[in-house]
């Protein structure tokens, strides 16, 4: 989020996954303790309290000092290829006997102190070897005049003088010669960014063109249902065999979608009933069991009848020309549109990839004028006498 937060003034995080933000160090505290415990089995352990992604980030974005707004969004606009579950609150009364962890919000604001202290401590250590660095370029200086000077004694030439001018022409000549070692190692590195940049354009142009070819898509199928619907709207006759086939055809939807989940309830009562089934103690929840199973049974033979039933009036609904001419538009209407879902998902995927493939060409645009620029420094330097 901080990283982000450099480059970006708005950030969208998703509000409605819910969860325990929790600190590494705390966690560990408390596993060492349970380590040095007679307490054995499964816990559940996080921070107190709780918060969404998104107040979790505002609330980086506060104790960092960021002024980047972040912008609520729900999961339906964040398509990950695992589905993240709402609700990841656990209850945690296991833990009680070893001392519940602190609230999410007091371990972030600690997370900030012990950063800032690691900063500094690193920002000592540099100052350090900078003023070593220093101390012995001093010390250096003082060997080499008291060099000098026994030398001038001796045979009365001012080396001092000469010694300067030595050291000066010296450190600039080292200074120069780092300087382009530096600047030509920065620009091998950056040479590697143009046939990246090269990649990236040329993804983002196939992205580009898929996008496209989704979109007339989509504006095909709902071109194709809108002029369908007018034409059914403008016949009386159309309209009323629209509306009863249409009513079936939903009956249909919903009696599928009910055979379904009758036959996974099942399979998951069974298999709750096997595994009990040796159990001596479990009988009364076996009746119980061999109870629902019976009920769903039921239900699952009765809507398969009446599914069986509907799927014969569906089938023989077109009994005129008239009927088939109607019953054909309407089943290309519902084929089509079935498929639009999934074009709006590929769509609004594709559109974040095409979001994201421009902030990295922007980023390594940036690189790029940075390579000339360090070729113009280069060939600057290489002129100078």
């Amino acid at each position: 989020m901080l990283r982000l937060s450099e480059s970006r003034d708005v950030l969208t995080v998703v509000d409605d996954q819910i969860g325990s933000p929790t600190y590494t160090p705390d966690l560990a505290e408390l596993i060492v303790k349970m380590i040095h415990s007679d307490c054995y089995g499964t816990y559940n352990a996080t921070n107190e309290n709780f918060c969404s992604w998104a107040e979790f980030a505002a609330e980086i974005m506060k104790l960092g000092n960021k002024t980047t707004v972040i912008k609520p969004i729900p999961s339906s606009e964040y398509p990950t290829k695992a589905t993240r579950p709402l609700n990841s609150r656990l209850s945690k009364d296991c833990i009680e006997p070893f001392g519940r962890l602190p609230s999410w919000q007091n371990a972030l604001e600690r997370y900030f102190v012990e950063l800032e202290e690691l900063f500094k401590e690193i920002k000592q250590k540099h100052i350090k070897e900078i003023r070593d660095q220093i101390s012995y370029m001093k010390i250096r200086d003082v060997v080499n005049k008291e060099i000098s000077n026994s030398l001038e004694e001796l045979i009365e030439v001012d080396f001092a003088s000469m010694l300067d001018t030595i050291d000066t022409t010296t450190s600039a000549k080292i200074k120069k010669e780092t300087e382009i070692k530096s600047l030509n190692l920065r620009k091998a590195q950056l040479e590697q960014v143009q046939n990246e940049y090269d990649s990236f354009i040329e993804e983002l142009g196939n992205i580009e063109s898929l996008v496209e070819t989704i979109n007339k898509n989509i504006t095909q199928i709902e071109e194709y249902a809108i002029y369908a619907m007018k034409a059914i709207e403008s016949n009386t006759t159309y309209q009323k065999i629209y509306d009863e086939y249409s009513t079936l055809l939903t009956k249909k939807d919903v009696l599928e979608k009910d055979i379904e989940n009758l036959e996974y309830e099942l399979v998951s009562l069974r298999e709750t009933r096997r595994e009990k089934v040796l159990d001596p103690y479990a009988r009364p929840i076996i009746n119980e069991l061999n109870e629902n199973i019976a009920q769903r049974e039921s239900k699952l033979d009765r809507s398969k009848s009446l599914l069986g039933k509907i799927e014969k009036d569906i089938e023989g609904y077109a009994k005129t020309k008239e009927d088939s001419t109607v019953v054909s538009v309407i089943n290309e209407k519902v084929k089509c549109e079935k498929h639009l879902p999934d074009l709006y998902k590929k769509q609004r995927e594709l559109l974040m990839i095409v979001e994201e493939k421009k902030d990295r060409l922007a980023e390594l645009k940036k690189s790029l004028d940075e390579y000339d620029q360090l070729s113009e420094k280069l060939e600057a330097l290489s002129n100078e006498d």
